[in-house]
């Protein structure tokens, strides 16, 4: 049949802008729009057009012009019902006057199923800038977007691309929120015309693989911004390659990338993975200029976050007040304390920003059961105490935290800081019999339940163990075992530990505490000697964990890495060493001795893979004793603190 055909027309979706623009032609005898509502109409259009009203996997329905006449429809019966009001206006036309009547729309006559779409997707392009300088904390994200803000403006409009970002962070620190105030400022500078910013998952954009045309079209001029991105590359995810590789064909577009601007957003770890995966996406997202890493808040920044949310909580839909919320100076210290908690023990959940949005929400269920108490189920509430929180109102799950996790202050003396040692190759085996007695190998649990395996090192006599904070993060319970020849009762030993609150995400290191007196510390290198580059190493301890041991964990003994290392390299301020040995899943928190001296001189945290799809080569490296000396509290008996 093609072949009879002379001509084929192919009649494109409408566009959110055409759709307003039919609605506008089609309401202007009939409807007038409260003030409010009509400043936000071109961005309902655009959010509902952009999820086209919501239909999921029924997208193909959508029907277009024909929604445009079923909305009106809709607002007409809502209005009759309502009793709405009629509004007369004067209107010239050609040099003659007439009066109209149209029923005035106001927001609660829109369907319900749509209001969710009545809302702001631009920032005024004047004041985004200012919106983000305002923002609490996220030092380094204003500082790149300063960077990026001030190239575009003083380069000549069409001479520099929009940008391709990624946006890295844990949940709750704003990438969102960062994500449109990028939109108003990449419109001031003249880079994009609109500045919209179109909101996707990589669950959505896997769900709406033959939709991701129109996404591209939909952003154009604005942004197109995927959310949790890493998970594109999950192995259970069947349409996630797909839609990495029509994301890099549209990334060869010219057309696309001069007027649209792209950013993948998700967790930093998992982000590394999905770059690990496709080494396309890392050329393009993965760069230093690229990357805009957000900063969990720091628990006074969170306090900071909280007063102002409960400032506005009756704009904020999830809080659900009716009123701005008022807080007392004994809820404000007790919230202060519960965030230091919540930061410093590594919770996989925690989210940040949206943490203090749910603590809030849950202390004004607490302070309601605390005044239908006091003035009864049916007694009016007087209006001075309705809208204040107390330190009563803290929710109840957290009230026990305060002694969960104790400030970890370590006996110097107890520290083994020999101001010299001997070379360990001269009686190696010696030496590793004595390292099998300083390690230990961690088993973590969460609710009951095994969550993984890692290696620790006895710092102290009385304990005090270092080892990562990824191998303890989240776990509520975590049980050390130690060997010592002879011991009755056998040569190994479990011990209970408790997480402290000295927790470094940035150099992955973590202290806890096993019950017990009269362990075996490891020999530290001292605060004032440093890790030279080249040095031999002995990486000690227990790589892929109760594997090695048919899954006897009572019974595993532990293994032994040479290597040297390799280079010193800066990652975001820390300093790494990389080291050509091998280190596996379950090294993680093994000591790094020096073969020189025979003390200690890192913790083992993980590995660098190329991007190159199965290439199983890798670099180890681990973080450098002197950030132990640098961040733990260390206290003589004397009384004079390190820190």
């Amino acid at each position: 049949m093609r072949s009879h055909l002379s001509r084929q027309f192919h009649f494109e979706d409408l566009s959110h802008e055409d759709m307003y623009h039919i609605f506008e032609l089609k309401t202007k005898e009939s409807m007038v729009f409260e003030k409010e509502l009509e400043g936000l109409l071109p961005d309902f259009f655009l959010n509902w057009v952009s999820e086209r009203g919501g239909l999921g996997e029924k997208v193909t329905s959508w029907g277009n012009g024909k929604e445009v006449d079923q909305l009106m429809s809709e607002l007409i019966q809502n209005w009759k019902r309502k009793n709405g009001e009629v509004r007369t206006d004067i209107v010239a036309a050609e040099g003659s006057e007439y009066s109209v009547k149209r029923r005035l729309i106001t927001r609660d006559m829109f369907p319900k199923n749509l209001t969710k779409y009545i809302t702001s997707n631009r920032v005024l392009a004047d004041n985004a800038m200012q919106e983000l300088e305002q923002m609490t904390g996220l030092t380094s994200v204003k500082n790149s977007i300063r960077i990026i803000e001030r190239r575009m403006r003083r380069m000549p409009n069409g001479t520099v691309n929009p940008g391709l970002y990624c946006y890295i962070g844990n949940p709750g620190v704003g990438k969102t929120t960062v994500a449109k105030l990028m939109g108003g400022i990449l419109k001031a500078t003249g880079s994009l015309s609109q500045g919209h910013v179109i909101i996707r998952t990589a669950r959505q954009m896997c769900d709406q693989v033959d939709e991701f045309d129109n996404i591209i079209k939909l952003a154009k001029n604005g942004i197109l911004f995927i959310d949790e991105a890493h998970q594109l590359a999950e192995r259970t995810n069947v349409y996630g390659r797909s839609v990495i590789k029509k994301l890099l064909t549209v990334l060869e577009d010219a057309d696309v990338i001069k007027n649209t601007c792209i950013i993948l957003a998700g967790y930093p770890r998992d982000m590394m993975q999905l770059f690990e995966a496709d080494s396309g996406l890392a050329s393009r997202f993965g760069t230093a200029n690229s990357i805009i890493a957000f900063e969990n808040y720091t628990a006074d920044e969170l306090v900071q976050i909280l007063d102002s949310m409960a400032a506005n909580a009756n704009k904020i839909v999830q809080i659900g007040t009716p009123y701005p919320l008022r807080i007392t100076q004994e809820y404000r210290a007790q919230a202060l304390e519960v965030f230091q908690n919540v930061v410093n023990s590594g919770d996989p959940d925690y989210g940040n920003a949206r943490f203090v949005r749910n603590f809030l929400h849950d202390s004004v269920d607490e302070q309601l059961a605390r005044l239908d108490e006091i003035y009864g189920v049916e007694r009016e509430i007087p209006q001075e105490s309705i809208d204040i929180l107390t330190v009563d109102d803290i929710p109840k799950r957290y009230r026990g935290m305060f002694e969960l996790k104790r400030k970890a202050v370590i006996p110097k003396e107890e520290v083994s800081i020999l101001q010299s040692g001997e070379i360990i190759k001269e009686n190696y085996a010696m030496h590793f019999e004595s390292y099998a007695q300083n390690v230990v190998l961690l088993h973590t649990f969460v609710k009951g339940q095994s969550r993984g395996e890692g290696t620790g090192s006895i710092m102290t006599s009385s304990g005090y163990i270092l080892t990562c904070a990824h191998v303890v993060r989240g776990a509520d319970q975590i049980k050390a075992r130690i060997y010592v020849p002879g011991m009755p009762g056998g040569d190994y030993r479990w011990f209970d530990c408790e997480l402290l609150d000295s927790v470094f995400e940035d150099c992955d290191m973590a202290l806890i505490k096993m019950k017990g007196e009269n362990f075996n510390p490891i020999s530290v290198r001292p605060e004032n000697e440093t890790v030279n580059d080249g040095e031999e190493t002995l990486l000690v301890g227990f790589p892929l964990g109760a594997m090695l041991s048919g899954n006897d964990s009572g019974q595993l003994r532990v293994s032994h890495f040479n290597g040297k290392i390799a280079s010193r390299q800066e990652v975001q301020g820390i300093t790494r060493f990389y080291i050509d040995t091998t280190g596996l899943h379950g090294n993680s928190g093994s000591p790094v001795i020096s073969m020189t001296d025979g003390r200690m001189i890192g913790v083992f945290s993980g590995s660098v893979t190329p991007h190159t799809e199965g290439n199983l080569d890798e670099l180890n490296y681990f973080y450098p004793i002197e950030y132990f000396w640098k961040k733990i509290s260390i206290k003589s008996q004397r009384g004079d603190e390190h820190v």
